[in-house]
This record gives C-alpha cells, sequence and structure tokens, in this order.
C-alpha cells in the first residue's frame, strides 16, 4: 500500500481511554459534551465500543476531535499519555471515513524526547530550534521547560486534569542508549528490557532492571517544568543550565534498584563495574547465569526441582549457608532456636534427632567403660554387654538417617 499525506497525520492526545467500565465512560462524555460544539467528539459512537487504549484526539486539519482505535492488537499496547503528539493512520485517507487508528506516539527532538514524557510542541520553540543567541549563558528556565504551545487551548489542563494524567507519574527518568543490533523496550517509569549481547559470539544477555540511575555515577540531573512536574534536563549543552552525563542511564548492578540477568555468558558486564570490584562479585568467563539483585528477593514455589553443576556458597540474614553440596538452615527465625537441618541433593538430617542419638550412644559406650554395664554370663567376666542390643539400635537409626 502506498500511504499519501492524507493517511498518516499527526494528533494531539486530549484523553486516554484505559478503562472500559460505565463510570469512567460516563465521565468522559460529560467532560467532552460540556466542550464547546467544535471540541466535542464527532464520532462519538465509537466511545462504547471502543477496545481499552483508545485514545481521543484533536486532528488539525480539518480541526475535530475524534476516537482512534489501537494500531495494534491488544497482544502489544504502548504507553501513551494525554498531551502528547501520536501518528494516527486512516486506512481510506482522512475525512473519507470516521475511524482512524493510532499507531505510536510521534519522537521529537533529542532535546524533548523523554521517556516519562514528551512535550513535542518544545519543538517549535525558538529556544529549542538551537537559534540561542550565542551570549546568552544564563539561559530561560521559563522557556526551555514550558508546558505550552499550539494546537490546544491549554497543555496543562491535559496533563494535570485528565483521567490519563491523573495516573501518570510525571518523574525524571534515565535515557537507555543500546547497540543497533539490541533490541530494547522501556516503561515510562524507569523500567527496560534489553536484549544484548558482548563483542564475542555466545554472549547473548536479556537484562530486566528497574530503578536504573541511584547514584551520581548514571543519573541525569532532575529540573521541573514551569507548572511544577518533575523531568529530566535534556537541554543543558542550549540551555546552559546544569550538565548532562555522558553515562546516563548505564547500567549499574550495584547500585540499580533490582536486576535481572539470563545469560549464556555475561562476563563482559564486568566492564560495567568499578574498577576496585571484588573479584568474587564478578561474573566467571564461559559460564551461563541467572543472577538477581534486590533489596529482598522472595519466591512462593510449591515445589522447586534442582540440578546443580556448579559450586557455590550463599549466606543469608535468616543464617541459611548453602552450596551444591549442602544446605544448612535455622527452622525457625528465632536466634535461640535449638533445631535446625542440614541437606544435600541426596539425603536431610534434624539435627536434633542426630544429637539426641550420638548423645545416647556415647552414654552406652560409656557405660562399657566405667564398669556398670552387667556381662551375661554363668562362668565369669566374659561375653557380650548386655546393653550390645540399644547399640545395635543406635546403628540402625543413624543407617537410616543416612539413606
Amino acid at each position: 500500500m502506498l500511504f499519501n499525506k492524507n493517511e498518516i497525520v499527526s494528533c494531539i492526545v486530549i484523553e486516554t481511554i484505559s478503562k472500559k467500565d460505565e463510570e469512567s465512560i460516563l465521565n468522559i462524555k460529560k467532560r467532552m459534551n460540556a466542550n464547546m460544539p467544535r471540541t466535542r467528539i464527532f464520532n462519538q459512537r465509537y466511545l462504547e465500543k471502543c477496545p481499552a487504549n483508545s485514545i481521543i484526539v484533536k486532528v488539525q486539519n480539518p480541526s475535530r476531535y475524534m476516537i482512534l482505535y489501537p494500531f495494534f492488537s491488544s497482544h502489544v499496547s504502548l504507553p501513551l499519555k494525554p498531551g502528547e503528539h501520536v501518528w494516527a493512520f486512516f486506512p481510506d485517507g482522512i475525512g473519507s471515513n470516521d475511524i482512524g487508528y493510532w499507531m505510536s506516539r510521534r519522537t521529537t527532538d533529542d532535546y524533548i524526547e523523554d521517556p516519562n514524557y514528551s512535550h513535542n510542541a518544545r519543538s517549535l520553540y525558538r529556544v529549542y530550534n538551537n537559534t540561542l543567541v550565542s551570549n546568552d549563558k544564563e539561559g530561560n528556565k521559563g522557556e526551555y521547560y514550558s508546558v505550552e504551545g499550539r494546537g490546544v487551548s491549554s497543555y496543562e489542563s491535559l496533563l494535570t486534569n485528565t483521567e490519563g494524567g491523573s495516573h501518570h507519574v510525571f518523574e525524571s527518568i534515565q535515557r537507555t542508549y543500546k547497540k543497533p543490533s539490541d533490541l530494547l523496550l522501556q516503561g515510562s517509569n524507569n523500567t527496560q528490557l534489553i536484549f544484548t549481547n558482548g563483542s564475542e559470539k555466545e554472549t547473548g544477555t536479556i537484562i530486566m532492571s528497574a530503578g536504573r540511575g541511584k547514584t551520581e555515577a548514571t543519573s541525569l540531573e532532575k529540573i521541573s517544568s514551569n507548572i511544577g512536574l518533575e523531568e529530566s534536563n535534556k537541554a543543558s549543552r542550549l540551555s546552559k543550565i546544569g550538565k548532562e552525563n555522558i553515562n546516563e542511564g548505564n547500567l549499574d548492578i550495584l547500585n540499580d534498584r533490582a536486576v535481572l540477568i539470563l545469560s549464556e555468558n555475561p562476563s563482559y558486564i564486568n566492564e560495567f563495574l568499578p574498577e576496585d570490584t571484588d573479584e568474587n562479585q564478578k561474573f566467571n568467563d564461559e559460564i551461563s547465569y541467572f543472577f538477581t539483585k534486590a533489596d529482598h528477593i522472595r519466591s512462593n514455589a510449591t515445589s522447586i526441582i534442582e540440578q546443580r553443576t556448579s559450586s557455590y556458597f550463599l549466606k543469608t540474614e535468616d543464617g541459611t549457608i548453602s552450596s551444591n553440596d549442602f544446605t544448612i538452615s535455622a527452622n525457625s527465625l528465632s536466634a535461640s532456636t535449638s533445631t535446625f537441618n542440614v541437606s544435600t541433593s541426596g539425603w536431610s538430617v534434624d539435627m536434633q534427632t542426630l544429637f539426641d542419638i550420638v548423645e545416647e550412644l556415647i552414654n552406652q559406650v560409656n557405660s562399657l567403660t566405667s564398669g556398670t554395664a552387667v556381662f551375661a554370663t554363668g562362668v565369669g567376666p566374659t561375653g557380650p554387654a548386655t546393653n550390645a542390643a540399644q547399640l545395635v539400635s543406635l546403628l540402625s537409626k543413624m543407617s537410616a538417617m543416612r539413606g
């Protein structure tokens, strides 16, 4: 299909329809019907039946408000917020019918593009077009971080007084960069999933992270828009306000809030670690990893099947010590507990029972050496001790425990 200029157009997002419950739809109707006739939804008959993730937009030419269906099926749902600009596709050309499909948020200049929220209208500002007078070293925060723009009467109202805007958290988010061959998926609020690799073959790696940029090493300077919404300082080269970080958004497995790495060989990630990192904290060469890092790691599994082939030791706050050969864990978190277990891949031991058996065994042997055991003979002090049966029983218990 050959597209022409009337089939794909840029629109301004007026509202997002993320919920299809009766109350949400009624609120949208009330708000839109209160508008002037030229800003009412002309294809409102789709409001009841449109799928979730549909949007209400203002189409510039002709100027009207309308509902757009998502271009992708419900298997893929892209983020979009009121006030952002979006590409819309009209299969038969705009004006030929009353339905269109939104494809993706419209990208804009590097100084403006933001994973959290992009205010595309800034691309029309003189200062963002790099026409700022060269001797103006102070910059003007009001110009650089304004939320004004053409197309609607108030972008501020779209950001703060819409259903979609009320569910979005405005915060400074580090941009994540990738190699040309990588697949990168970013959420609006500091979550990333990247399919990547090192410089060698057989280093395919999936990195899932949440909460990057928690130290100055990889963070970006925070700044507020002129209506008090937090964002990242992305225009310092133009505004001369602050300075950008060349390591912005880089992986920092020691300080990022939560990281999961699945890799056939992630040793190249050692390059992201500080030079003084302990060798025990680095990834080994030619070994596959399932690596997790978080303040707390919780597993609620009904059953666990394990096969361990490489040695490691793990000590946790509850006193558990484990390797591929054994695990020692307390039966309770109480420091005064007298019962704990030792387990390996082949068998497990109740240490309290083991101690009872050993103590009884020692007592029985002690009775022999102290002369308190009675020997059952009618001729003289020869023959087996009368507690021989008890010793045999104890040995049987030990054998049963060993399995």
